[in-house]
């Protein structure tokens, strides 16, 4: 993972966690991205989920608890809950308050150029655009 960070996190926008859980309960992990995660828990790495889900956290445990992947995560971070936006950047300035975190310690993994990429840059998070399962691997 670029720079090494020690927090990594995830954007799931509503079309994308639709697809993902989908997929998930017909076919497991296709893309190989839960196992990406899981790898990355392995080697020490806290993955959060920050969301610009309408919905809260507890909805989006539910979901997550349901897919069986609750336990990849640390903690979510919604939208809806902080009244705050990642394409504003008010989300990420709330998580790395709350978690007291140094930006360079974290990683924005997402699939929006401007709110998972150049905001979470702005707030000098390192950040990647993840599409498939190729830049997944390029990531290890």
């Amino acid at each position: 993972v670029i720079g090494n960070p020690v927090r990594i996190l995830h954007s799931w926008t509503i079309k994308r966690f639709e697809q993902l859980s989908s997929i998930m309960l017909r076919y497991g992990d296709p893309f190989g991205f839960i196992d990406f995660l899981r790898e990355q828990k392995k080697l020490g790495k806290k993955i959060y989920i920050v969301s610009d889900f309408y919905c809260s956290a507890n909805e989006i445990k539910t979901w997550i608890r349901n897919l069986n992947i609750d336990d990849i995560f640390e903690d979510i971070f919604s939208s809806s809950d902080f009244g705050k936006e990642k394409s504003t950047r008010g989300l990420y300035k709330v998580l790395l308050k709350n978690l007291h975190l140094d930006p360079k310690d974290v990683m924005m993994l997402g699939d929006n150029l401007w709110s998972d990429y150049l905001m979470a840059k702005s707030c000098g998070l390192s950040a990647k655009i993840i599409n498939n399962k190729k830049e997944l691997k390029n990531e290890n």
